[in-house]
């Protein structure tokens, strides 16, 4: 069903659950999981002043760690994994990326670390309108056990959003 999968991570609860599903059906489907990690460069710049160059050495780090924890994870997996980092506007990158290794499947979380409130954010906002390859958005919900699985449409979001979701059939929301 799926031969590749792609998930993002920023280190959220959201993006790990999303990373931990993607290694599921990695696993399961013996797919090659693609894992990456953008460093936002559409926040900071591109480093031209020390102080940039040193946040933006911090965001790499973390994000290298992030991605040493995924294939520390992935260790059981059957299938194939490959990690990434890089440099960019996250939900440019994904989509570039997503086309480039032509994922059958890509997981976000449905919030990064710059939590909107009940909306997505906004890397999952710009993958879902740039790219019109299949995603699933992951979301920690607070009550019960075990995955939900939310129809497009079925979950809190602006009436925009909303009727995007349930416009497009490629999308789905899950949590657990």
């Amino acid at each position: 069903m799926y031969d590749v999968i792609l998930a993002a991570t920023d280190g959220s609860d959201p993006a790990n659950r999303g990373v931990e599903h993607a290694l599921s059906l990695g696993s399961r489907y013996d797919a090659v999981v693609h894992v990456i990690s953008v460093v936002d460069t559409g926040r900071y710049g591109e480093p031209a002043l020390s102080s940039t160059e040193l946040v933006l050495e911090e965001l790499e780090d973390r994000a290298h760690e992030h991605l040493a924890d995924v294939a520390q994870r992935a260790e059981t997996m059957d299938g194939e994994i490959v990690t990434k980092t890089c440099h960019g506007e996250p939900h440019e990158e994904l989509v570039a990326y997503a086309d480039e290794i032509d994922a059958d499947l890509t997981l976000l979380g449905k919030q990064g670390l710059s939590r909107t409130g009940h909306h997505i954010g906004g890397v999952a906002n710009g993958f879902v309108d740039g790219s019109d390859r299949p995603v699933q958005l992951a979301r920690t919900v607070e009550h019960g056990s075990g995955p939900v699985f939310y129809p497009a449409g079925r979950f809190p979001l602006s009436w925009r959003k909303r009727t995007a979701f349930i416009r497009s059939a490629r999308t789905n929301v899950y949590g657990y």
